[in-house]
This record gives structure tokens, C-alpha cells and sequence, in this order.
């Protein structure tokens, strides 16, 4: 008798309470960022997870005989999460290392040139100094897509472009360039 009537106290109710609202707190964020990220579909599914917790809680607070299974329920799918948030053993091609992932022989392996990648000459590469002449000497086909790509001003362009100038965005982009500098050398 004393089992049964702890699951129905007061306390237990609030516990329930609290984790469901947890949820409810969760999803509204989901579905707050959806909605400015412009996204079609994630807030609908949002604003069903919403009115499904939203009648958990009702139900939480109404019915005492349901609020073991609803407990269960809210474990369950916090264990579920749980899981994922443990790192597994690597497999076997990781713990070779970069030799792991090579598909031919490690003797045949040549090391990427970094200035290779467009993004890289664009920042690192300037005109009129020796780095570019040399560079554009050893690699010329490079030289026409990077001369139009500079035209067209920073290395990424005008920031934002390309999501209507969404503020957030463009915020994390400036900062993530202008960071490093506040903070100096190390």
C-alpha cells in the first residue's frame, strides 16, 4: 500500500512535471530556430512534439493512474539519448590513422598542397608577392578562377548572401574571423 501511494504523491507528479516541461523547453528552441532559419517542415514537426507534450503534461497533472507508464516513457527516451552521448571504440581503419584511410599503398601517398584548396589562396596567396608568383607558375590553370573569385571581394564574398543576410549568420561568420584577432597571439 505504502509502494502504491508513493507514485501518487504530490512530489513525483512535480518530478514527472518538471522533465516533460524540460521537453516542452526544448522543442519551443527547436522550433524557434526553425522558424528564423526559415526551415519548411522542422516546426510542424516541432508543433507536433509541442501539443503532444503539452497534453502529456495535462495528462500528467489529471490522471494519477497514468503517471507510471508516462515516467517509463520519459525514461526510456532519456536513456535513448543517453546513448548517444556515448563514444564508442573506434574501429580499426581509425586507430591506423591517416595510413588507415588511404586506399593504396602508404609508400604511393603525396601530401596535399593546402594552397591547393581555393579558400586558402584566396587568404594566404596575395598579388604582387613572391608566394603568388611563385604559386601561379607552378599552377596556372588556378589563376583565371582565382583572379575573377578575388573581384568579387573578401574570401567568401559579400557575407550573407546567401541566406538573405539572416543576422545571426552573418554574426557568427564576422566573429569567427574577428575573434582570433581580439584575443592576440598566444
Amino acid at each position: 500500500m505504502l509502494e502504491k501511494d508513493m507514485w501518487n504523491t504530490g512530489t513525483f507528479m512535480l518530478i514527472l512535471s518538471i522533465v516533460n516541461l524540460a521537453f516542452i523547453a526544448g522543442i519551443g528552441i527547436f522550433i524557434y530556430e526553425s522558424v528564423h532559419e526559415q526551415e519548411p517542415r522542422a516546426p510542424k514537426i516541432g508543433g507536433l512534439l509541442l501539443a503532444f507534450h503539452t497534453v502529456l503534461g495535462l495528462v500528467i497533472l489529471a490522471w494519477p493512474a497514468a503517471r507510471i507508464p508516462i515516467a517509463w516513457l520519459l525514461g526510456t527516451v532519456l536513456g535513448v539519448q543517453t546513448i548517444f552521448l556515448i563514444p564508442w571504440t573506434r574501429g580499426a581503419r581509425s586507430l591506423k590513422g591517416a595510413a588507415g584511410y588511404l586506399a593504396g599503398s602508404p609508400s604511393d601517398f603525396v601530401k596535399m598542397d593546402e594552397r591547393d584548396a581555393m579558400f586558402a589562396r584566396n587568404r594566404s596567396i596575395l598579388p604582387g608577392t613572391p608566394q603568388y608568383e611563385e604559386y601561379y607558375r607552378m599552377r596556372p590553370e588556378h589563376k583565371d578562377y582565382d583572379d575573377r573569385r578575388r573581384t568579387k571581394g573578401g574570401p567568401l564574398g559579400k557575407p550573407g548572401t546567401i541566406d538573405s543576410c539572416y543576422r545571426p549568420n552573418v554574426a557568427m561568420l564576422v566573429s569567427s574571423f574577428e575573434l582570433p584577432n581580439l584575443l592576440g597571439k598566444a
